[in-house]
């Protein structure tokens, strides 16, 4: 804007000062100083300073800023994206029960998930390591009941068949233990286990273990199911995860941080919406939300992965202004959420600590992490919380707010200052038979004026200008440049008229 100005004021001045003065060297030389003193030189130094001391304040609060622009990217966040595991919820995951098909406690069940996650060799996740501490904890016959087995092939977890499945031998046979989200593993199942007896798994025997899933998640848990089958002489592959025995159900309880409530609250008062982008199901991404209060009777602000991504992109566009918990979604998911809500005229945040949180991480205006999370999500992440609390987030946005004020004003007093001195100086080159100011004063002018200004980055905020989330407009810039720029150039003027009629009445 400043530089589209100067390219019209500049000749415009040159012009008239040149055909008045008669004195062309003289008024080139004067342009040269005007087009510098147009120009706002502190503006890098001082939005970096500003950025920077935003960053040492955030790093004392346990905030570290890996990109710097991030800051004001935060200040101007009006939705929050979070993933439900670690960042609302305490991420001290524990082993509640293990339960057969009739809901009572199954050691079957527990021995047969101990094996899966002992003999695991990819990254052990939360899960993994409350089942194998469970049964350490706990000693007994379980504990050892992997010195009875010998490892022949894993299929690993991935994100599109939340499964994980290890086949393990003993001297009479191998078996495959798969574990993973209940509903996958139901759905390649076709019996179960009653009693110590196998039957087939009707439909109304599958809805009545889907009940019992809801129930558990009702109640606060996150619910995984294991299922096996035997393998003779036959190639591991990923076609074997069918035709299984349902085992049981695993509870696991992890329950919602402490202080969310309380952030969530924080941050609606300062016009930042948040909404839950979780893998987990529906039951337990809305029993989570409703206990930080996120969330109310109202089911129509839930929706599940599946029915998003049935629904057109127009449809999609309106659901992700309405719903506030995302569940069942797969990685890819997260982050179409993420960029609809930015094509929205959002500006996003995204809160995650997983693998299957990068690509949200990625493509958000700012994507936050914590300390704890996966090297694959800080490396993605803007923000590095040293601590999980939302209430860092909180914090975050009112430093980013801070920092976007204190820009926006060395913007408008850059602006409206430096358009004020060009209109000065063009109506006295108008009239005035000489440049009026020396090359030499308008640069010492302008580099004065400019040192008054690099204090902004520590100057004080109106609280006002916190509470809700701000946008950059240039038109408001624009419409305060014309305004303050003219209302500045009478003082100019007069001054240029004091000295010039002071002047020649003592030289007459």
């Amino acid at each position: 804007m400043l530089i589209a100005f100067m390219l019209v004021m500049v000749p415009i001045v040159l012009i008239i000062s040149g055909l008045v003065s008669k004195n062309w060297a003289s008024s080139a030389l004067f342009c040269i100083s005007v087009a510098v003193g147009i120009t706002p030189e502190m503006l890098p130094m001082v939005i970096n300073a500003n950025l920077c001391h935003a960053a040492l304040k955030l790093a004392k609060l346990k905030v570290i800023v890996k990109r710097l622009d991030s800051v004001q990217s935060m200040g101007g966040m009006d939705v929050l994206c979070s993933d439900k595991t670690g960042t609302l919820t305490e991420d001290e995951i524990r082993l509640y029960k293990a339960v057969d098909a009739t809901n009572s406690e199954s050691e079957r069940t527990l021995r047969y998930a101990y094996l899966n996650a002992f003999y695991q060799d990819g990254m052990r996740n939360a899960i993994d390591l409350a089942i194998v501490k469970d049964v350490n904890d706990k000693g007994g016959e379980i504990s050892n009941v992997a010195q009875q087995y010998q490892k022949v092939a894993e299929l690993p977890f991935d994100f599109e068949r939340r499964l994980l499945s290890i086949v393990v031998a003993d001297d009479s046979q191998e078996l495959m233990i798969v574990k993973g989200a209940a509903e996958e593993v139901l759905q390649k199942c076709t019996r179960l286990l009653i009693g110590g007896t196998s039957a087939p798994l009707t439909n109304e025997r599958h809805d009545q273990l889907m009940q019992l899933c809801t129930s558990l998640n009702e109640q606060g848990t996150r619910v995984l199911a294991v299922a096996t089958r035997s393998v003779a002489d036959e190639k591991i592959s990923l076609h074997l995860e069918r035709d299984l025995m349902f085992e049981g159900f695993l509870a696991f309880l992890d329950p919602p941080k402490q202080d969310a409530g309380q952030a969530i609250s924080d941050l609606r008062k300062r016009g930042v919406a948040v909404k839950i982008l979780t893998g987990d199901n529906v039951a337990a991404a809305k029993s989570v939300a409703r206990k930080i209060g996120l969330l109310d009777d109202d089911d129509t602000k839930v929706i599940s992965g599946p029915e998003f991504s049935s629904m057109s992109e127009i449809k999609q566009a309106e659901v992700i202004e309405h719903c506030i918990v995302f569940a069942k979604l797969k990685p890819l998911q997260k982050r179409d959420i993420v960029q609809l809500l930015a094509r929205n005229g959002h500006s996003v945040g995204f809160l995650g600590d997983g693998i299957n949180d990068a690509p949200a991480l990625r493509s958000a205006d700012v994507g936050i992490s914590v300390d704890t999370g996966t090297s694959v999500a800080k490396q993605a992440a803007d923000i590095i919380l040293l601590q999980k609390s939302l209430a860092h987030v909180v914090n975050g946005v009112i430093y980013g707010r801070i920092t976007q004020a204190n820009s926006l004003k060395y913007i408008k007093m850059a602006a409206s200052s430096n358009f004020g001195n060009i209109f000065s100086v063009t109506v006295a080159a108008a009239w005035l038979p000489f440049v009026p100011m020396a090359p030499l004063q308008l640069l010492v002018q302008n580099l004065m004026y400019d040192i008054s200004q690099a204090a902004i980055p520590w100057d004080n905020v109106d609280e006002e200008l916190t509470i809700a989330p701000r946008k950059w407009h240039v038109w408001g810039i624009v419409r305060f440049m014309i305004w303050l720029g003219p209302t500045s150039s009478v003082f100019d003027i007069w001054t240029f008229l004091l000295g010039w009629y002071s002047m020649n009445g003592r030289l007459g």
